[in-house]
This record gives structure tokens, C-alpha cells and sequence, in this order.
């Protein structure tokens, strides 16, 4: 039991500092908060997803290994539709917009079919002009080679639609992004000028009003991320601001003052800015598992506020001044705010064991903040609520329902008897359902065991989500964009194959490389296959087919490749690394693809890579290291759900066994912190269980639940049993009668706090991003049963280890 002598004479202190040093404490809130919101301004988020895994992950690492010997260059496709690019005007439109791109500051090079032509041009020139490129004359072998090389890479197969490949640098900034993205909407705005090369343009009747608009799409991993942390970051300040707004809404419903609402809203500004200030200055930056923050501390402090406001409102009803009050107050509710604060702050702090940083981070942030927003209610809860001074002379008539005008009056009076007829409706409800499962304890007993084993079923059957552009609502722009890849050119899906390279390549040695793609061409696993398999090897095979460069050896050959498409030629073969040259083979393969089909796919590229033995090459060398390595983002974002899913579990585990330890220091009871935790965990795995029996992929917004759902609705059984036990050791209540009326007390501030969240999440449900749709949706499913089983399994598990 808690030890309330103690608990009186420290928090009779604390109310005591916080009453008579009021004004100096609120000038100190304000100062620090002056000087911590111009830092927080410098915050940013970290766009890598590579952050999003291990340090040691072996496909990070070869990731990595692959962007530091190719130079990090990431790609990103900007595919527009011209039904004339095959004729001379098709391609000088792409040489202005390859000219164009290439230069947008943080481009590295661009790759088009332009780029190709003018290649082509200058390794088989022609006499004649016969109105047709270079690269597209049928009756040129090499012509036809290189077409068909780079089908579905620069071009579609048809040739109606032109891919250009934009290589951006690997400290490219989200304004090399907006610049294409500008670029894309002159294109199709019809806004961007062409010079055509010849006076008959042929005009595409489809076309959006005249022969210079374009339908163009924007497409890359980079596009992906920069598309999602802008939905995230829009959804993170509207469920911000729907949260205060709600919340704010129950204090005024709830205790009908308007100085709690502003000491709420002052606690949380105060302690997200001086967060974010704190973690500029750790040089940390929010990532896509942080964009709940301010919502989770407004949560958090409102229901803190909630709680203090209830008996200050109580004893103002009664007549006692603001600051006795306010002190009567800060004695009656100190120890179970702080407790609830220190709780949410360690399960938070449970994430530091992921593995994983940016969860860590959002761990160490959200305790931070919960900390923070103590510190502020410290700060401004005595100048808010014990100075009578802080409203002009009409606040406080309205405060005490003293009016000139009899109507004003009247209106007041009704509605306060009708918020005190509806607190009391609510509160028998309560009371009756917490009476109804203390004396029903053996059928509350049976709905835990069938939710317990609803969880052993459904968990094993969880299935992670696979594929990053599933994160998107069909009917978002990249969503539709990425589908006119998959349509055009055969899949969206971009990844790597890393090959070790002798510094001087050989004729045995890129037919070796050429067998591999062979190899990799065939493979077909249930209908997934690679729909593209290029290499340095394939575009030296067609400029053999030229009789002046089938003399030539290979080293020339690759030459002129190097000096005619530099930047395809070094993003596919590195220069010397000590001692040692690399090949990429770039692949491609469809992005929508099923969980288990894209896992296989990957599983047989792997195979066949690694099936490729040590080869005796010409200059009688062997290389011995592995042939290759499998990468790619691709990869990468296959196992990204799986490595949040995976944490997640270690970090619910650290969250139970971190906030039960504290419980039992609160309470000073195992039983109690034990009976506590149950009505928490459990409503958190059913749901989990729930999406596996469903067949619902586990997406980020769904592999977070745990660890913020423990954080927020632990506060409801903190409060119950706080106020049970104070109940039990006071006034020598039963079991039943101290439950009765502690329901009584906390069961409507809970309630309502529970409602207005269930609404500010579910709002989150119709985000074009799916992730935050999933969380906000499984949120407020979890948040509900967690306070239905508050307020019925709780109560009948304390009849099992409590007697009266």
C-alpha cells in the first residue's frame, strides 16, 4: 500500500513552492521557451530509410557497400507519353528536357533516349536523312541492338513513352525534387517551349489542348520517401491539432473552465518546443516513426490536466479561493499525475533498446517530452489556476455565473445543469458496469482466456507488408504514377547485383557476366520474374556488332562507351578500388507483387548469383571472393516492415517489464502492478491477432501500435488504482464499494478522454498515406478496449487478489 503521510507532506510542499513562487516560475516557463523556439525552427527529418534498419543488417551493409563504390547516386524516372519520340521531334523534345534536368542543381547526370541517339550518331552516322533517328532505323543491327537494350529502360517498347533516368547526387536536398517536380508540371502544363527540328510535328489529338502538353509521371525511391514524409508530416500536425482541439473540448465539457484549456495548451507548446530544441541540439532529426509526437504529449498532458482540473473545479463550486484551490488541488492529485508521467515516460523509454534508431529516438523523444510536460505544468499551473488576477473582471463573472443580463444568465445555469445531469448519467454507467464485472468476475474471467487465445492463434499468422508503394492509396498521385510504370516498362521495382570485376575486362569475363543474366532472365517463381537485366556486358555486345568495333579489343570498346554515355557507364562499372574493379547489373521487377512471390524472387536471384562459381579468367587470375552480392532498395524495403515488426515485440517486452517495476514501486504491491498491466497488453495483442485472422498486412502504422498504445493507456489504470487504494486504506471500503467509487471518480474524465482520442485518430483513417490510416484506425480500436477493459476486466481481477 502507498505510504500516505509521505505522500501528503511532499505534495503539501510541492503546492506550497508552486502557489507562492508562481510568477517567477511562469517568467522562468517563458524564458526558456523564448530561447528553445528559434533551435526547434532547425529541426528536420531524416529522409535515408537506410536509418530504418540495423547497423549491422547484411543488406544494409552491402547497400551501403554498394553506394560508396558507385558513388551514391540515387535514381529517380521522370516518364512522360509522346506518341511521336521515334521521329527527329520526338527525340529534340527529349534532348531540351534531358537538358533541362541536367541542370537542376543536385542532378549528377541523366541518361535518355536522346542520350542514346546522339551515342548512336556518333558510332554508325548516317548520309542520308531519312526522317527517322539513328537509333530507331530497322535496318541497322547495332541501331536495333541498342533499342532493344535499353527497351523499358529509356523508352517503352512501343516508343509512345520516354523514361528519363536522373541520376541525383548523393547530398541531393528536397529542392532538387521540387525542381523536377516543377519541371513535370511545365511538362504537362503544355508550359514548357520546344524548338521542333522539322516543320511536320505531328500533333497527338489526345493531348491536353495542343502538341507541347504532356501526360508525365515522377517516379524513385527518393520520390517515395519525399511523397511519404510530406503525408506524414501533414498528418502529424493535423492529428495535432484535431487532438487539442477534442481534448480541449472535454476539459470544457468535463470541468467548464477556461483556464485549464490554456494551462493545457501552454504545458503542451511548451514541452514539444523545448523537446524538439533539445534533440536539435543531441543532432537528432524526426523520421517517420516520430510524426505522432505532439499528438502523443498532447494526450498525455490534457488527460494530466484533466484529472488536477476535477477537484480544483469541485472546490471552486464550494466557494474556496482560486489559490486554495488550486493547492487543495496539487495535494488531492500530485502523486498519481507524477506516477502516470513517470510510467509514460519509461514505457516510452523501452524503445531505446530497438535496435532500430529512429525508434529508439521516437522512445527517448516521447520521454522526453512527457518529462518536459511535468516540468511545464510546474511552471504555469500556479499562475493558470491560483491567480484570480490572470482575467479581466468579465472572466471572472463568467466564471462565477454572475451576470448583468438575466438571459446570459439563464443560458449558463442550463447548461450547466445539463453537463451535471449528463457527468451523472455517465458516471452511474460507469459505476454499473464496474459493479456488474466485479460480481460476473468468472465470466470476465472467460472473455480474457478467449482474447488470450484469440492472440495465440492470430499473432503466428502476421504477415508484413512487402511492397513501400502499397504504403499509398490508389488514388494518390505516386500511386498512380508508379502504375504507369508497371504498366510501360514491365515493373517498378529497381535492385542491384554487385559483381566482382578483374581491373582489365575480358572477352571470357563479360560473356561469364552475360551467362549470369541468361541465367537470371529465366528464372519464373509462381508468375514473378525479372522484367529487366542490364549490364556493361550486353551494351559492349552491340557495339561488337559494328564491323569497325568488332576490330577493335575490348578495353576501346568500352572506351568509347564511357566518353559517349558517361554517366550510364559509371554508374554500371566502378573505377579501381584497391586493387579491385566492381560490375552492377541493374534489375527490374514488378512492385506490386505478392508478399510471398516477391520474398521467393528474391530468395532465386540470390541463388543463381550465388550458384555462379569462381572463374578461371584470361589474364590467369582467379577472383575469390563471392561473385556477387544481391542489393538494392528493392531489398531493402521489402524487409522494412519486418524489422519494425520484429523490434517491436522486444520493445513491448522492455515496455511490460520497465512499467511493471514502477508499478510495483507506486503501489508497493506485485499483485496490484501485475492486475494493472493485463487490461493494457491484452487489448494490444487482440488487435494484432485481429489483423493476422484477417489476412491484413502488417504495414509501419500497424507495427507501431504496441509501443505507443502501452504508453498512453496505462494513465487510465494508474489513476483507478490510485484512487481504489486511497479509498481502501482511508475509508476501510470493501472491494466493491472502493471500486464503485473510484469508477465514480476517474471512470468520466477517462471516458471522455478515451472518446476524444478515438475521434482524433480515427480522423487519421482517411490519410492518403495507408500507414498513418492503419494507425490511426488500429489506435482507436486499441485505446477503446483498453479502457473497456479498465473498467471490467480490471475491476474483476482485483476481486481474484484483493479481499475485503
Amino acid at each position: 500500500m502507498i505510504h500516505y503521510s509521505e505522500e501528503t507532506n511532499w505534495s503539501e510542499r510541492l503546492s506550497s513552492y508552486l502557489i507562492r513562487w508562481r510568477w517567477m516560475l511562469a517568467i522562468l516557463g517563458i524564458a526558456i521557451a523564448a530561447v528553445a523556439i528559434p533551435v526547434a525552427a532547425e529541426l528536420d527529418f531524416d529522409r535515408r530509410v537506410e536509418s530504418l534498419f540495423p547497423v549491422d543488417d547484411p543488406d544494409l551493409l552491402a547497400y551501403q557497400r554498394l553506394q560508396q563504390i558507385f558513388g551514391g547516386k540515387s535514381v529517380v524516372l521522370l516518364v512522360y507519353h509522346d506518341p511521336t519520340l521515334a521521329s527527329r521531334d520526338g527525340i529534340q523534345r527529349n534532348r531540351q528536357i534531358t537538358k533541362t534536368i541536367g541542370e537542376i542543381s543536385g542532378v549528377a547526370d541523366v541518361l535518355s533516349v536522346s542520350r542514346l541517339s546522339d551515342a548512336m550518331d556518333r558510332l554508325r552516322p548516317s548520309f542520308t536523312d531519312s526522317g527517322v533517328p539513328n537509333l530507331f532505323r530497322e535496318n541497322d543491327a547495332v541501331a536495333r541492338g541498342f533499342a532493344s537494350l535499353f527497351d523499358n529502360y529509356t523508352h517503352s517498347s512501343d516508343r509512345t513513352r520516354a523514361a528519363v533516368v536522373i541520376l541525383l547526387d548523393g547530398d541531393a536536398k528536397e529542392e532538387t525534387l521540387n525542381g523536377i517536380r516543377r519541371l513535370r508540371d511545365r511538362l504537362e502544363s503544355g508550359h514548357l517551349t520546344f524548338q521542333p527540328q522539322t516543320d511536320d510535328t505531328v500533333r497527338d489529338p489526345t493531348r491536353n489542348g495542343g502538341a507541347n502538353c504532356f501526360e508525365a509521371v515522377l517516379v524513385g525511391e527518393s520520390v517515395m520517401i519525399s511523397d511519404a514524409l510530406h503525408l506524414l508530416k501533414r498528418d502529424g500536425s493535423r492529428l495535432a491539432g484535431l487532438t487539442v482541439v477534442l481534448l480541449s473540448l472535454v476539459l470544457l465539457i468535463t470541468v467548464g473552465d477556461l483556464r485549464l484549456v490554456l494551462l493545457a495548451g501552454l504545458c503542451v507548446g511548451w514541452a514539444v518546443k523545448v523537446t524538439q530544441a533539445l534533440l536539435v541540439i543531441l543532432g537528432w532529426q524526426l523520421s517517420i516513426a516520430s510524426a505522432v509526437l505532439t499528438a502523443i504529449v498532447t494526450v498525455i498532458m490534457v488527460t494530466s490536466v484533466l484529472h488536477l482540473g476535477v477537484p480544483y473545479r469541485r472546490f471552486r463550486k464550494r466557494g474556496v479561493s482560486h489559490a486554495e484551490s488550486a493547492a487543495k488541488a496539487i495535494r488531492a492529485i500530485a502523486t498519481p499525475i507524477l506516477w502516470t508521467g513517470l510510467t509514460d515516460a519509461a514505457g516510452f523509454a523501452a524503445l531505446a533498446i530497438s535496435t532500430l534508431a529512429p525508434i529508439s529516438q521516437f522512445g527517448w523523444m516521447v520521454a522526453i517530452s512527457v518529462c518536459a510536460g511535468l516540468i511545464a505544468l510546474c511552471l504555469f499551473l500556479g499562475l493558470c489556476l491560483a491567480q484570480p488576477l490572470l482575467t479581466p473582471s468579465w472572466f471572472t463573472r463568467l466564471d462565477s455565473c454572475s451576470f448583468a443580463l438575466p438571459m446570459i444568465r439563464r443560458g449558463m445555469n442550463a447548461y450547466d445543469q445539463y453537463r451535471n445531469q449528463t457527468q451523472k448519467a455517465l458516471r452511474r454507467t460507469v459505476v454499473r458496469l464496474v459493479s456488474f464485472s466485479v460480481n460476473r468476475r468468472l465470466v470476465m474471467g472467460g472473455v480474457m482466456l478467449c482474447m488470450l487465445g484469440l492472440a495465440l492463434v492470430g499473432v503466428p499468422r502476421l504477415e508484413s507488408e512487402k511492397s513501400f508503394l502499397n504504403n499509398f492509396q490508389s488514388t494518390s498521385t505516386i500511386s498512380k504514377s508508379y502504375q504507369t510504370v508497371e504498366q510501360h516498362f514491365g515493373g517498378a521495382g529497381v535492385w542491384d547485383v554487385m559483381l566482382d570485376a578483374p581491373l582489365h575486362l575480358t572477352e571470357e569475363y563479360l560473356q561469364q557476366v552475360r551467362e549470369l543474366e541468361e541465367r537470371l532472365r529465366q528464372i519464373d517463381v509462381n508468375g514473378a520474374r525479372l522484367t529487366k537485366v542490364l549490364s556493361i556486358a550486353d551494351a559492349e555486345w552491340v557495339v561488337r556488332q559494328s564491323r569497325f568495333a568488332a576490330l577493335l579489343p575490348v578495353e576501346p570498346r568500352l572506351t568509347f562507351m564511357s566518353v559517349a554515355l558517361p554517366g550510364f557507364f559509371d554508374a554500371l562499372l566502378s573505377q579501381p578500388v584497391d586493387g579491385q574493379r566492381y560490375l552492377r547489373l541493374m534489375l527490374r521487377s514488378r512492385e506490386n507483387l505478392e508478399p510471398s512471390q516477391k520474398d521467393a524472387l528474391i530468395r532465386e536471384v540470390r541463388r543463381v548469383v550465388t550458384d555462379h562459381r569462381e572463374t578461371e579468367i584470361a589474364d590467369s587470375s582467379v577472383i575469390k571472393k563471392p561473385f556477387g552480392q544481391v542489393t538494392g532498395y528493392y531489398l531493402l524495403l521489402s524487409r522494412l516492415i519486418d524489422q519494425v515488426l520484429r523490434d517491436q515485440w522486444r520493445c513491448l517486452m522492455g515496455s511490460v517489464v520497465i512499467v511493471g517495476l514502477l508499478l510495483c514501486l507506486f503501489f508497493r504491491s506485485v499483485p496490484l502492478a501485475l492486475v494493472s498491466l493485463v487490461p493494457n497488453v491484452l487489448p494490444i495483442v487482440t488487435v494484432l491477432a485481429w489483423c493476422g485472422l484477417s489476412g491484413e498486412r502488417l504495414n509501419m502504422g500497424a507495427a507501431m501500435i504496441a509501443a505507443v498504445s502501452i504508453g498512453i493507456s496505462i494513465d487510465g489504470s494508474v489513476h483507478l488504482l490510485y484512487q481504489y487504494q486511497r479509498r481502501r486504506r482511508l475509508l476501510k471500503s470493501g472491494v466493491m464499494v472502493a471500486m464503485q467509487l473510484s469508477a465514480g471518480r476517474i471512470g468520466l474524465p477517462v471516458t471522455l478522454a478515451t472518446l476524444a482520442l478515438v475521434m482524433g485518430f480515427g480522423v487519421l483513417s482517411a490519410s492518403e498515406f495507408v500507414p498513418t490510416a492503419t494507425f490511426g484506425f488500429l489506435i482507436a480500436v486499441t485505446l477503446s478496449l483498453g479502457t473497456l477493459a479498465n473498467l471490467t476486466l480490471l475491476p474483476a481481477l482485483l476481486r481474484f487478489v484483493d479481499r475485503d
